[in-house]
Protein backbone atom coordinates (compact mmCIF):
# COMPACT_ATOMS: atom_id res chain seq x y z
CA UNK A 1 0.00 0.00 0.00
CA UNK A 2 2.83 2.41 0.85
CA UNK A 3 4.46 1.84 -2.55
CA UNK A 4 1.18 2.62 -4.35
CA UNK A 5 0.79 5.89 -2.38
CA UNK A 6 4.40 6.79 -3.13
CA UNK A 7 3.90 6.13 -6.87
CA UNK A 8 0.67 8.11 -6.93
CA UNK A 9 2.38 11.02 -5.13
CA UNK A 10 5.11 11.02 -7.80
CA UNK A 11 2.58 10.89 -10.63
CA UNK A 12 4.05 7.58 -11.79
CA UNK A 13 2.02 4.57 -12.94
CA UNK A 14 0.62 2.95 -9.79
CA UNK A 15 1.81 -0.65 -10.02
CA UNK A 16 2.70 -1.40 -6.40
CA UNK A 17 6.10 -2.64 -7.60
CA UNK A 18 9.39 -0.82 -7.11
CA UNK A 19 11.43 -1.34 -10.24
CA UNK A 20 15.18 -1.45 -10.64
CA UNK A 21 16.49 2.12 -10.52
CA UNK A 22 13.30 3.56 -8.97
CA UNK A 23 14.96 3.93 -5.58
CA UNK A 24 18.36 3.81 -3.97
CA UNK A 25 18.87 2.52 -0.47
CA UNK A 26 21.73 2.27 1.97
CA UNK A 27 22.30 -0.06 4.92
CA UNK A 28 21.97 2.84 7.38
CA UNK A 29 21.20 6.54 7.78
CA UNK A 30 22.79 9.11 5.45
CA UNK A 31 23.50 12.79 6.07
CA UNK A 32 23.16 14.69 2.78
CA UNK A 33 25.98 17.21 2.43
CA UNK A 34 25.39 18.41 -1.14
CA UNK A 35 22.58 18.09 -3.68
CA UNK A 36 23.96 18.26 -7.22
CA UNK A 37 20.84 17.51 -9.25
CA UNK A 38 18.18 20.09 -10.03
CA UNK A 39 14.70 19.12 -8.81
CA UNK A 40 12.58 17.67 -11.59
CA UNK A 41 15.56 16.83 -13.80
CA UNK A 42 15.66 13.18 -14.85
CA UNK A 43 18.57 11.25 -13.40
CA UNK A 44 21.03 9.96 -15.96
CA UNK A 45 23.14 6.86 -15.69
CA UNK A 46 26.48 7.66 -14.03
CA UNK A 47 25.46 11.17 -12.93
CA UNK A 48 25.91 12.32 -9.34
CA UNK A 49 22.66 13.25 -7.64
CA UNK A 50 23.93 14.04 -4.18
CA UNK A 51 26.84 13.60 -1.81
CA UNK A 52 26.56 12.40 1.73
CA UNK A 53 28.29 11.04 4.79
CA UNK A 54 27.37 8.77 7.64
CA UNK A 55 25.61 10.21 10.65
CA UNK A 56 28.35 9.28 13.16
CA UNK A 57 30.21 12.29 14.54
CA UNK A 58 33.88 11.70 13.83
CA UNK A 59 36.99 13.81 13.38
CA UNK A 60 38.84 13.55 10.09
CA UNK A 61 42.47 14.52 10.59
CA UNK A 62 45.22 15.33 8.09
CA UNK A 63 48.38 14.28 9.88
CA UNK A 64 51.82 15.20 8.49
CA UNK A 65 53.62 12.02 7.37
CA UNK A 66 56.53 12.89 9.66
CA UNK A 67 54.16 12.55 12.65
CA UNK A 68 52.39 9.36 11.56
CA UNK A 69 54.48 7.26 13.96
CA UNK A 70 52.88 9.13 16.90
CA UNK A 71 49.39 7.73 16.32
CA UNK A 72 47.91 4.25 15.93
CA UNK A 73 44.46 2.68 15.92
CA UNK A 74 43.14 2.34 19.47
CA UNK A 75 45.08 5.29 20.90
CA UNK A 76 43.04 7.42 23.32
CA UNK A 77 42.85 11.12 22.49
CA UNK A 78 41.62 14.29 24.16
CA UNK A 79 39.81 16.66 21.81
CA UNK A 80 39.66 20.35 22.69
CA UNK A 81 36.56 21.83 21.07
CA UNK A 82 36.45 25.22 19.29
CA UNK A 83 35.60 27.13 22.49
CA UNK A 84 39.14 26.32 23.70
CA UNK A 85 37.91 25.12 27.12
CA UNK A 86 35.77 22.04 26.58
CA UNK A 87 37.64 18.75 26.23
CA UNK A 88 36.08 15.42 25.31
CA UNK A 89 37.70 11.98 24.97
CA UNK A 90 37.88 9.92 21.82
CA UNK A 91 39.67 6.99 20.20
CA UNK A 92 41.65 6.70 16.96
CA UNK A 93 39.66 4.29 14.76
CA UNK A 94 41.59 4.52 11.48
CA UNK A 95 44.98 5.68 10.18
CA UNK A 96 45.64 5.60 6.45
CA UNK A 97 48.81 4.05 5.10
CA UNK A 98 48.63 6.20 1.96
CA UNK A 99 50.17 9.67 1.92
CA UNK A 100 48.69 12.46 -0.18
CA UNK A 101 49.03 16.19 -0.77
CA UNK A 102 47.00 18.36 1.63
CA UNK A 103 43.52 19.17 0.30
CA UNK A 104 44.24 22.93 0.47
CA UNK A 105 47.31 22.68 -1.82
CA UNK A 106 45.47 24.31 -4.75
CA UNK A 107 44.62 27.37 -2.68
CA UNK A 108 48.36 27.89 -2.08
CA UNK A 109 49.17 28.30 -5.76
CA UNK A 110 49.81 24.63 -6.45
CA UNK A 111 52.60 24.30 -3.85
CA UNK A 112 51.60 21.02 -2.22
CA UNK A 113 53.65 21.36 0.99
CA UNK A 114 54.35 18.36 3.22
CA UNK A 115 52.48 15.12 2.55
CA UNK A 116 49.75 14.04 4.97
CA UNK A 117 47.94 10.85 5.95
CA UNK A 118 44.28 10.66 6.90
CA UNK A 119 43.25 9.57 10.38
CA UNK A 120 39.81 9.21 11.93
CA UNK A 121 38.86 9.75 15.58
CA UNK A 122 35.53 8.63 17.05
CA UNK A 123 34.35 10.69 20.02
CA UNK A 124 33.30 8.87 23.20
CA UNK A 125 30.45 11.37 23.66
CA UNK A 126 29.41 12.72 20.24
CA UNK A 127 26.80 14.98 21.85
CA UNK A 128 29.65 17.00 23.42
CA UNK A 129 30.12 18.80 20.08
CA UNK A 130 26.60 20.23 20.26
CA UNK A 131 25.21 21.41 16.93
CA UNK A 132 28.61 22.22 15.41
CA UNK A 133 29.01 20.43 12.08
CA UNK A 134 32.55 21.37 11.01
CA UNK A 135 35.12 23.30 13.03
CA UNK A 136 38.83 23.27 13.82
CA UNK A 137 39.71 21.38 16.99
CA UNK A 138 42.90 20.41 18.82
CA UNK A 139 43.61 16.69 19.20
CA UNK A 140 46.07 15.51 21.86
CA UNK A 141 47.17 11.89 21.54
CA UNK A 142 48.01 9.94 24.67
CA UNK A 143 50.70 7.52 23.51
CA UNK A 144 51.77 6.37 26.96
CA UNK A 145 50.76 7.22 30.51
CA UNK A 146 52.22 6.34 33.89
CA UNK A 147 50.24 6.40 37.13
CA UNK A 148 51.59 7.22 40.60
CA UNK A 149 54.28 9.62 39.36
CA UNK A 150 54.70 13.20 40.51
CA UNK A 151 56.01 15.44 37.76
CA UNK A 152 56.62 19.15 38.13
CA UNK A 153 58.34 21.85 36.15
CA UNK A 154 61.33 23.51 37.75
CA UNK A 155 63.33 26.47 36.56
CA UNK A 156 65.80 26.34 39.46
CA UNK A 157 69.22 24.70 39.32
CA UNK A 158 69.93 22.43 42.24
CA UNK A 159 73.35 22.59 43.91
CA UNK A 160 75.17 19.31 44.37
CA UNK A 161 76.23 18.25 47.90
CA UNK A 162 79.73 19.44 48.95
CA UNK A 163 81.31 16.00 48.61
CA UNK A 164 80.22 15.73 44.98
CA UNK A 165 81.43 19.25 44.30
CA UNK A 166 84.86 18.59 45.85
CA UNK A 167 85.19 15.31 43.99
CA UNK A 168 84.48 17.02 40.68
CA UNK A 169 86.90 19.86 41.51
CA UNK A 170 89.72 17.47 42.34
CA UNK A 171 89.26 15.58 39.08
CA UNK A 172 89.31 18.82 37.15
CA UNK A 173 92.47 19.90 38.99
CA UNK A 174 94.28 16.67 38.07
CA UNK A 175 93.43 16.98 34.37
CA UNK A 176 94.95 20.46 34.01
Amino acid sequence: MAVRRWQAGLGSPVTGVVGLGDAVYLPGPLRVTDVQADPGTPARSGSTLLRGTGTDRVLNLSLPVAQQYLIKVGDPVAVTLPDGRTTTPGTVVAVSSVASAPSDAQSRGGNPGPLVVAATVRLTDPAATGEVDQAPVTVNVTGQSVHGVLACRSTRWWRLPRAATRSRSSRTARRT
